[in-house]
Protein backbone atom coordinates (compact mmCIF):
# COMPACT_ATOMS: atom_id res chain seq x y z
CA UNK A 1 0.00 0.00 0.00
CA UNK A 2 0.88 3.40 -0.76
CA UNK A 3 1.34 6.12 1.72
CA UNK A 4 1.39 9.93 0.86
CA UNK A 5 1.71 12.69 2.99
CA UNK A 6 0.76 15.94 3.43
CA UNK A 7 4.32 18.09 3.26
CA UNK A 8 2.71 21.01 4.04
CA UNK A 9 0.70 19.70 7.38
CA UNK A 10 4.23 17.97 8.40
CA UNK A 11 6.24 21.19 8.24
CA UNK A 12 3.25 22.94 9.95
CA UNK A 13 3.87 20.49 13.51
CA UNK A 14 7.67 20.91 12.67
CA UNK A 15 7.40 24.44 13.23
CA UNK A 16 4.56 24.38 15.84
CA UNK A 17 6.48 25.04 19.40
CA UNK A 18 8.26 27.48 18.17
CA UNK A 19 5.00 30.53 17.22
CA UNK A 20 3.79 30.66 20.13
CA UNK A 21 7.00 31.78 21.91
CA UNK A 22 8.18 33.73 19.48
CA UNK A 23 5.09 35.67 20.25
CA UNK A 24 5.91 36.12 23.79
CA UNK A 25 9.45 37.14 23.34
CA UNK A 26 10.19 40.54 24.51
CA UNK A 27 12.43 41.38 20.99
CA UNK A 28 9.91 40.83 18.71
CA UNK A 29 9.03 43.64 16.18
CA UNK A 30 6.66 43.94 13.19
CA UNK A 31 8.56 44.01 10.18
CA UNK A 32 6.58 43.62 7.42
CA UNK A 33 8.78 43.04 4.46
CA UNK A 34 10.74 40.27 6.42
CA UNK A 35 8.90 39.32 9.61
CA UNK A 36 10.41 37.59 12.86
CA UNK A 37 8.60 34.43 12.01
CA UNK A 38 9.60 33.92 8.78
CA UNK A 39 12.79 35.22 9.36
CA UNK A 40 13.05 32.25 12.37
CA UNK A 41 11.37 29.53 9.89
CA UNK A 42 14.14 30.67 7.16
CA UNK A 43 16.72 30.38 9.30
CA UNK A 44 15.99 26.87 10.58
CA UNK A 45 15.06 25.70 6.89
CA UNK A 46 18.78 27.29 6.34
CA UNK A 47 20.80 24.85 8.55
CA UNK A 48 18.66 21.50 7.84
CA UNK A 49 18.59 21.63 3.98
CA UNK A 50 21.13 20.68 1.93
CA UNK A 51 21.27 24.16 -0.19
CA UNK A 52 25.07 24.84 -1.34
CA UNK A 53 24.92 28.49 -1.37
CA UNK A 54 22.29 30.99 -0.08
CA UNK A 55 21.36 32.47 -2.94
CA UNK A 56 20.27 28.94 -3.87
CA UNK A 57 18.34 28.63 -0.43
CA UNK A 58 16.39 31.72 -1.10
CA UNK A 59 15.41 30.44 -5.27
CA UNK A 60 14.21 27.16 -3.31
CA UNK A 61 12.26 29.27 -0.37
CA UNK A 62 10.73 31.13 -2.79
CA UNK A 63 8.89 28.51 -4.85
CA UNK A 64 7.60 27.07 -1.67
CA UNK A 65 3.93 26.89 -1.27
CA UNK A 66 2.31 30.21 -0.04
CA UNK A 67 5.21 32.50 -0.51
CA UNK A 68 3.68 34.60 -2.94
CA UNK A 69 6.62 37.32 -2.02
CA UNK A 70 10.25 36.43 -2.72
CA UNK A 71 13.01 37.87 -0.19
CA UNK A 72 15.56 39.59 -1.56
CA UNK A 73 19.02 38.13 -1.39
CA UNK A 74 20.52 41.42 0.15
CA UNK A 75 17.83 41.95 2.38
CA UNK A 76 18.05 38.38 3.46
CA UNK A 77 22.02 38.47 4.06
CA UNK A 78 21.29 41.86 5.72
CA UNK A 79 18.89 40.93 8.34
CA UNK A 80 21.82 38.51 9.42
CA UNK A 81 23.45 41.40 10.72
CA UNK A 82 20.24 42.44 12.95
CA UNK A 83 21.84 42.92 16.83
CA UNK A 84 18.04 42.67 17.60
CA UNK A 85 17.27 39.67 15.81
CA UNK A 86 20.47 38.27 17.21
CA UNK A 87 18.80 38.87 20.81
CA UNK A 88 15.56 37.80 19.41
CA UNK A 89 16.84 34.20 18.98
CA UNK A 90 19.06 34.04 22.11
CA UNK A 91 15.84 34.67 23.83
CA UNK A 92 13.64 32.17 21.50
CA UNK A 93 16.59 29.64 22.14
CA UNK A 94 17.05 29.91 25.84
CA UNK A 95 12.87 29.81 25.87
CA UNK A 96 12.67 27.07 23.89
CA UNK A 97 14.91 25.13 25.97
CA UNK A 98 13.25 25.85 28.90
CA UNK A 99 10.19 24.67 27.90
CA UNK A 100 11.01 21.57 26.98
CA UNK A 101 9.27 18.05 28.65
CA UNK A 102 11.99 15.60 29.17
CA UNK A 103 12.84 13.06 26.76
CA UNK A 104 11.22 9.42 27.00
CA UNK A 105 14.75 8.10 26.73
CA UNK A 106 15.86 10.15 30.04
CA UNK A 107 17.36 8.35 32.72
CA UNK A 108 17.51 11.43 34.89
CA UNK A 109 13.71 11.75 36.26
CA UNK A 110 13.96 8.24 37.39
CA UNK A 111 16.67 9.14 40.03
CA UNK A 112 15.63 10.71 42.60
CA UNK A 113 18.53 13.55 43.65
CA UNK A 114 19.15 13.86 39.57
CA UNK A 115 15.54 14.76 39.66
CA UNK A 116 16.24 17.70 41.40
CA UNK A 117 19.18 18.91 39.50
CA UNK A 118 19.70 20.46 36.01
CA UNK A 119 22.02 18.80 34.22
CA UNK A 120 24.02 19.60 30.71
CA UNK A 121 26.99 17.79 28.90
CA UNK A 122 29.29 20.18 27.65
CA UNK A 123 32.26 20.29 24.84
CA UNK A 124 33.40 22.08 22.27
CA UNK A 125 32.71 22.13 18.28
CA UNK A 126 34.79 23.23 15.08
CA UNK A 127 33.36 23.09 11.97
CA UNK A 128 34.79 24.51 8.49
CA UNK A 129 35.10 28.44 7.76
CA UNK A 130 32.36 29.89 5.15
CA UNK A 131 33.12 31.39 2.26
CA UNK A 132 32.06 34.43 3.17
CA UNK A 133 34.15 34.86 6.77
CA UNK A 134 36.65 37.37 6.64
CA UNK A 135 40.43 35.39 6.79
CA UNK A 136 42.53 36.26 9.74
CA UNK A 137 46.51 36.72 9.16
CA UNK A 138 45.57 35.29 5.41
CA UNK A 139 43.87 32.49 6.17
CA UNK A 140 40.46 31.29 6.92
CA UNK A 141 40.01 29.80 10.48
CA UNK A 142 37.79 27.37 11.42
CA UNK A 143 34.42 28.43 13.28
CA UNK A 144 34.47 27.34 17.31
CA UNK A 145 31.51 26.94 19.28
CA UNK A 146 30.71 25.65 23.11
CA UNK A 147 27.23 23.15 23.40
CA UNK A 148 25.51 21.93 26.10
CA UNK A 149 23.05 18.67 25.65
CA UNK A 150 20.15 19.04 28.57
CA UNK A 151 20.24 15.47 29.63
CA UNK A 152 16.90 15.70 30.95
CA UNK A 153 14.89 17.09 27.68
CA UNK A 154 17.96 16.07 25.20
CA UNK A 155 17.84 19.76 24.18
CA UNK A 156 21.74 21.07 22.17
CA UNK A 157 21.73 24.78 23.74
CA UNK A 158 24.51 26.96 22.10
CA UNK A 159 27.03 28.49 25.29
CA UNK A 160 28.77 31.05 23.27
CA UNK A 161 32.12 30.69 20.28
CA UNK A 162 35.64 30.64 20.75
CA UNK A 163 37.81 33.66 21.09
CA UNK A 164 40.46 33.41 18.83
CA UNK A 165 41.82 36.79 19.56
CA UNK A 166 41.95 38.47 16.59
CA UNK A 167 43.29 35.68 15.04
CA UNK A 168 46.62 34.96 18.09
CA UNK A 169 44.77 31.51 19.32
CA UNK A 170 43.54 28.68 16.35
CA UNK A 171 41.55 27.07 19.42
CA UNK A 172 39.91 28.43 22.60
CA UNK A 173 40.46 26.29 25.79
CA UNK A 174 37.16 25.04 27.38
CA UNK A 175 37.76 26.29 30.51
CA UNK A 176 38.58 29.82 29.37
CA UNK A 177 35.56 29.80 27.16
CA UNK A 178 33.58 28.92 30.49
CA UNK A 179 35.19 32.08 32.62
CA UNK A 180 33.82 34.56 30.04
CA UNK A 181 30.59 33.62 30.86
CA UNK A 182 28.63 35.06 33.72
CA UNK A 183 26.93 32.92 36.26
CA UNK A 184 23.31 33.64 35.45
CA UNK A 185 24.97 32.30 31.62
CA UNK A 186 26.04 29.36 32.74
CA UNK A 187 22.66 28.49 35.03
CA UNK A 188 20.98 28.88 31.76
CA UNK A 189 17.44 30.10 33.52
CA UNK A 190 17.89 27.71 36.10
CA UNK A 191 15.05 28.57 39.36
CA UNK A 192 16.80 30.22 42.19
CA UNK A 193 17.77 27.33 44.74
CA UNK A 194 18.29 25.03 41.93
CA UNK A 195 21.37 23.66 41.30
CA UNK A 196 23.55 22.86 38.10
CA UNK A 197 25.41 20.22 36.96
CA UNK A 198 28.40 20.56 34.28
CA UNK A 199 29.37 17.14 32.91
CA UNK A 200 32.46 18.03 30.90
CA UNK A 201 35.59 16.03 29.23
CA UNK A 202 38.87 16.17 31.45
CA UNK A 203 39.05 19.67 29.89
CA UNK A 204 36.11 21.43 32.23
CA UNK A 205 38.57 20.33 35.49
CA UNK A 206 39.75 23.29 37.37
CA UNK A 207 38.80 22.49 40.82
CA UNK A 208 39.60 26.25 42.13
CA UNK A 209 37.27 28.01 39.67
CA UNK A 210 34.38 25.38 40.20
CA UNK A 211 34.61 26.12 43.53
CA UNK A 212 33.97 29.97 43.40
CA UNK A 213 31.03 28.74 41.18
CA UNK A 214 29.18 26.51 43.37
CA UNK A 215 29.75 28.92 46.27
CA UNK A 216 28.32 31.91 44.15
CA UNK A 217 26.01 30.19 41.42
CA UNK A 218 25.03 26.55 42.51
CA UNK A 219 27.24 25.78 39.74
CA UNK A 220 28.40 22.13 39.93
CA UNK A 221 30.90 19.81 37.65
CA UNK A 222 31.49 15.95 37.05
CA UNK A 223 34.38 14.34 35.12
CA UNK A 224 36.47 11.88 34.44
CA UNK A 225 39.71 12.15 36.54
CA UNK A 226 42.85 12.87 34.65
CA UNK A 227 45.53 9.82 34.63
CA UNK A 228 48.13 12.53 35.99
CA UNK A 229 45.99 14.02 38.43
CA UNK A 230 48.00 14.23 41.68
CA UNK A 231 44.97 14.12 45.00
CA UNK A 232 45.38 13.66 48.45
CA UNK A 233 42.37 11.25 49.52
CA UNK A 234 41.33 12.38 53.19
CA UNK A 235 38.47 8.92 54.00
CA UNK A 236 35.71 7.33 52.38
CA UNK A 237 32.49 8.71 52.36
CA UNK A 238 29.84 6.34 53.42
CA UNK A 239 27.65 4.92 50.64
CA UNK A 240 24.86 1.79 50.48
CA UNK A 241 26.84 -1.16 48.73
CA UNK A 242 23.26 -2.83 48.57
CA UNK A 243 21.54 -0.49 46.71
CA UNK A 244 21.47 -1.19 42.51
CA UNK A 245 21.84 2.02 41.61
CA UNK A 246 25.76 1.87 43.29
CA UNK A 247 26.72 -1.64 41.59
CA UNK A 248 30.25 -1.13 40.64
CA UNK A 249 30.91 1.57 42.89
CA UNK A 250 34.62 0.43 44.59
CA UNK A 251 34.81 3.80 46.70
CA UNK A 252 33.74 7.08 47.27
CA UNK A 253 36.08 9.26 48.59
CA UNK A 254 36.79 12.93 49.75
CA UNK A 255 39.92 14.25 48.26
CA UNK A 256 41.70 17.50 47.30
CA UNK A 257 44.40 17.89 44.71
CA UNK A 258 47.85 19.47 45.60
CA UNK A 259 47.23 22.60 43.70
CA UNK A 260 43.54 23.56 44.42
CA UNK A 261 43.17 23.44 48.03
CA UNK A 262 39.99 23.20 47.85
CA UNK A 263 37.71 19.46 48.76
CA UNK A 264 35.93 17.38 46.21
CA UNK A 265 34.85 13.92 45.83
CA UNK A 266 36.72 10.87 44.57
CA UNK A 267 34.89 8.12 42.43
CA UNK A 268 36.61 4.83 41.59
CA UNK A 269 34.28 2.92 39.82
CA UNK A 270 34.61 -0.54 37.86
CA UNK A 271 32.26 -2.11 35.11
CA UNK A 272 30.58 -5.50 36.50
CA UNK A 273 30.33 -6.95 32.86
CA UNK A 274 33.72 -6.24 31.50
CA UNK A 275 35.81 -4.95 34.38
CA UNK A 276 36.79 -1.62 33.16
CA UNK A 277 37.57 0.37 35.80
CA UNK A 278 37.64 4.67 35.37
CA UNK A 279 37.53 7.33 38.22
CA UNK A 280 35.37 10.34 38.57
CA UNK A 281 35.90 14.10 40.04
CA UNK A 282 33.04 15.82 41.38
CA UNK A 283 32.21 18.79 43.64
CA UNK A 284 28.60 17.47 44.04
CA UNK A 285 28.58 15.93 47.36
CA UNK A 286 25.36 14.69 47.98
CA UNK A 287 24.19 12.41 45.03
CA UNK A 288 24.86 9.00 45.01
CA UNK A 289 28.28 7.26 43.50
CA UNK A 290 26.04 5.39 41.27
CA UNK A 291 24.36 8.29 40.45
CA UNK A 292 27.24 10.13 39.21
CA UNK A 293 28.06 6.93 36.68
CA UNK A 294 24.96 6.99 35.32
CA UNK A 295 25.01 10.82 34.63
CA UNK A 296 28.50 9.79 33.00
CA UNK A 297 28.70 6.13 31.43
CA UNK A 298 32.03 4.61 31.55
CA UNK A 299 32.44 3.47 28.34
CA UNK A 300 30.66 5.72 25.65
CA UNK A 301 29.76 8.86 27.55
CA UNK A 302 27.51 11.81 27.17
CA UNK A 303 30.70 13.37 24.85
CA UNK A 304 29.82 11.06 22.05
CA UNK A 305 26.47 11.77 22.37
CA UNK A 306 27.17 15.82 21.92
CA UNK A 307 29.23 15.04 19.10
CA UNK A 308 26.97 13.06 17.49
CA UNK A 309 23.77 15.77 18.31
CA UNK A 310 26.26 18.65 17.16
CA UNK A 311 26.90 16.67 13.53
CA UNK A 312 23.21 16.02 12.68
CA UNK A 313 21.84 19.88 13.90
CA UNK A 314 24.92 21.60 12.97
CA UNK A 315 26.17 20.83 9.93
CA UNK A 316 29.10 22.62 8.69
CA UNK A 317 28.57 24.36 5.39
CA UNK A 318 25.01 25.16 6.13
CA UNK A 319 25.31 26.85 9.75
CA UNK A 320 28.76 27.95 8.45
CA UNK A 321 27.12 29.91 5.49
CA UNK A 322 23.68 31.12 7.53
CA UNK A 323 25.60 31.94 11.33
CA UNK A 324 27.65 34.77 10.56
CA UNK A 325 30.96 34.53 12.36
CA UNK A 326 31.69 36.97 15.05
CA UNK A 327 35.59 37.94 16.24
CA UNK A 328 33.60 38.74 19.54
CA UNK A 329 32.76 35.46 20.75
CA UNK A 330 29.10 36.63 20.24
CA UNK A 331 26.53 33.48 19.64
CA UNK A 332 25.43 32.36 16.23
CA UNK A 333 22.13 33.25 15.38
CA UNK A 334 20.63 29.84 15.16
CA UNK A 335 18.14 28.75 17.28
CA UNK A 336 20.29 26.38 19.69
CA UNK A 337 17.53 24.74 21.30
CA UNK A 338 15.03 22.54 19.63
CA UNK A 339 11.80 20.77 20.55
CA UNK A 340 11.87 16.96 20.22
CA UNK A 341 10.26 17.84 16.64
CA UNK A 342 13.48 19.20 15.09
CA UNK A 343 16.13 16.59 16.94
CA UNK A 344 13.93 13.48 17.93
CA UNK A 345 15.14 11.72 14.67
CA UNK A 346 18.64 12.06 15.97
CA UNK A 347 17.53 10.68 19.14
CA UNK A 348 15.95 7.85 17.98
CA UNK A 349 19.37 6.61 16.19
CA UNK A 350 21.73 4.76 18.00
CA UNK A 351 24.70 6.62 18.86
CA UNK A 352 27.06 3.68 19.12
CA UNK A 353 27.19 1.72 15.60
CA UNK A 354 24.87 -2.14 15.60
CA UNK A 355 28.50 -3.86 15.48
CA UNK A 356 29.48 -2.19 18.90
CA UNK A 357 26.38 -2.59 20.65
CA UNK A 358 26.62 -5.89 20.33
CA UNK A 359 30.01 -6.72 21.24
CA UNK A 360 30.45 -3.85 23.96
CA UNK A 361 29.43 -6.02 27.42
CA UNK A 362 28.34 -2.79 29.01
CA UNK A 363 26.02 -1.33 26.13
CA UNK A 364 22.98 -3.30 28.07
CA UNK A 365 24.45 -1.90 31.22
CA UNK A 366 24.09 1.84 29.86
CA UNK A 367 20.71 1.33 29.05
CA UNK A 368 19.23 -0.39 31.97
CA UNK A 369 16.76 1.03 34.49
CA UNK A 370 18.55 2.23 37.28
CA UNK A 371 16.24 0.35 39.46
CA UNK A 372 17.01 -3.06 37.76
CA UNK A 373 20.77 -2.78 38.01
Amino acid sequence: MQHTYDNQKIAELFFAPVGPLLEACAHQRLCPELSDWQWVRMGIERVIKDERSGRSFLQDWAMGEGRETPVQVSHFFQSLKSPRRLRLVEELSRTLAAAMPSHPCSLVPQIEELAKIDLYAGDGHYHAASAHDQPIKGKRRAVGHFYTLNLRSHGLTHLTACDLQGGRKKAEHDMHALKRLSIAQLRQGAAKGRQVLYIWDRAGIDLRQWHRWKQAGGLYFLSRAKENLKITRYGGIDFDREDPLNAGVLSDEQAATETAGVMCRYIRYRCPPSGTADAFITNQMKIRPGGARLALPAPLGHREDLRHLQKQTHRTESLGRFGHRQDDAGPVPVPGAQPHGFTGKYHAEPVRSRKQQRDHPCAQADQADPRDL
